[in-house]
């Protein structure tokens, strides 16, 4: 008795002797005449000029089921759980297959059902199971099996004889948008070749007519043949970057992918603009540009710098006469200061001499009327005692100028004690004239 569970590749001729079927084993044995049995374990059978072969187990699990094909040629499916032992005197094959699972109400597969047989010709018809659920199918039906255009990676065209591009078998399609990226040429009508990314939104709208046919391997080339067209629209390269691109989407600027589209059950939703290579042409006469256009920068940098030199040096040299000009006015302003306080003092000079003069003028004044004054008072006291005023002064002053009157003393008389009172008077008042 082996450790291990023995299979279907244990095949042993047994001339005499003996063999332990452990318990989750299985087993088929001949005998000499031919006949077979099938014995599950355990057991210890005794054998004679016997055959024994173990036999394979297969286990579907939750989700999964048998597919079982008999010798007298019927199909069984049984879900999981299930086990069962393939015997090589019923089974031909005994297949584990899993079931498919939807996940939502978008997820969909298309069912072909065997319903009837008209004489030789089998009549099969068409359902269409949505999530969520986990889909088994029966011993007549089969799901439909897709052969669409791969969406795992880039589609590329960008040559000008086309790629060979990759299949995928599916089972499962979706009723929500889903995108599919590819790469493809646009020459423009100067003769530059770009390859552009494309990234292109459908979704299915019938799900029978996308299950026949290859939807994104039609717009695929629909796509393309529209791409020639929009090339031939663009003038210039330049104008890649510009609004023609970016309004691929809009209804009517790709007729061909939209058509193709409705025919095989989706919806074209439009497309985004990816990656854009420029072809090397183009790429180094902008460089070239862009080059001259730096150096045009530099160019006019340099001579902006240059201008605002000279207008700092422009300013420098205001600066500096402004400057001038102050020292200028302050000098002009220090000059006019002195000139004007010398006017001021030369003025009050001039004022302080005329106020001398005038009070010269008036000491000299009031000095003559005090003279005057006392010359009349002794007019007067001459005139008490009699005498004859007419011949005095006529006599004192002939040239009719007298200075001031004789100053007399303590007895009446003359200073000098001369008896003629009108000596000095005749000497002093010879240069002044008479007042009276």
């Amino acid at each position: 008795m082996g450790i291990e569970f023995r299979s279907g590749r244990y095949l042993r001729r047994v001339t005499l002797g003996k063999r332990t079927i452990k318990e989750g084993e299985a087993a088929v044995i001949w005998s000499r005449s031919g006949r077979a049995r099938e014995v599950c374990g355990p057991s210890l059978e005794r054998m004679f000029y016997s055959t024994i072969r173990f036999l394979d187990r297969h286990t579907a699990l939750p989700g999964q089921y048998l597919v079982i094909t008999h010798k007298d040629g019927q199909l069984q499916h049984t879900a999981g759980p299930a086990s069962l032992f393939e015997n090589p005197i019923k089974h031909i094959s005994i297949q584990i297959m899993d079931g498919i699972t939807l996940t939502d109400q978008s997820e969909c597969i298309v069912v072909t059902t065997k319903t009837a047989m008209e004489g030789k010709d089998e009549v099969f018809g068409r359902r269409i199971v949505s999530g969520p659920c986990h889909f088994i199918p029966s011993v007549n039906e089969t799901v439909k099996m897709m052969h669409w255009t791969s969406t795992a990676g880039v589609l590329d065209a960008t040559d000008n004889v086309g790629s060979v591009i990759k299949k995928e078998t599916r089972t499962k399609m979706t009723t929500s948008p889903f995108m599919f990226r590819t790469r493809v040429g646009l020459t423009t009508t100067d003769g530059f070749r770009f390859k552009i990314e494309l990234h292109v939104l459908l979704r299915i709208r019938d799900v029978t007519a996308a299950a026949s046919t290859d939807p994104i391997g039609q717009v695929w080339r629909a796509l393309r043949t529209d791409m020639i067209a929009v090339g031939a629209q663009c003038p210039s390269a330049m104008e890649i970057d510009s609004l023609q691109l970016k309004s691929l989407g809009q209804a009517g600027r790709l007729p061909g992918t939209t058509a193709a589209a409705s025919a095989t059950g989706v919806e074209f939703m439009g497309l985004t603009i990816g990656e854009v290579e420029r072809p090397k042409e183009l790429v180094m006469a902008e460089a070239t540009m862009i080059g001259a256009k730096a150096k045009h920068e530099a160019a006019m940098e340099l001579a902006k710098r240059s201008a605002e030199l000279d207008r700092q040096k422009a300013a420098a040299q205001l600066t500096g006469a402004d400057q001038s000009k102050q020292v200028l006015d302050a000098d002009f302003a220090v000059e006019a200061q002195r000139a004007r306080l010398q006017h001021e003092l030369k003025s009050a000079d001039q004022q302080r001499k005329l106020a001398l003069e005038a009070n010269a003028r008036d000491s000299k004044l009031q000095t003559t009327r005090q003279e005057n004054q006392v010359f009349l008072e002794f007019l007067g006291k001459l005139k008490e005692f009699d005498v004859d005023l007419t011949k005095y002064l006529t006599t004192v002053a002939p040239g009719g100028n007298i200075k001031a009157a004789p100053k007399q003393c303590a007895a009446g008389r003359l200073s000098d004690g001369s008896c003629n009172q009108h000596e000095d008077d005749r000497t002093s008042s010879k240069d002044t004239p008479a007042s009276v």
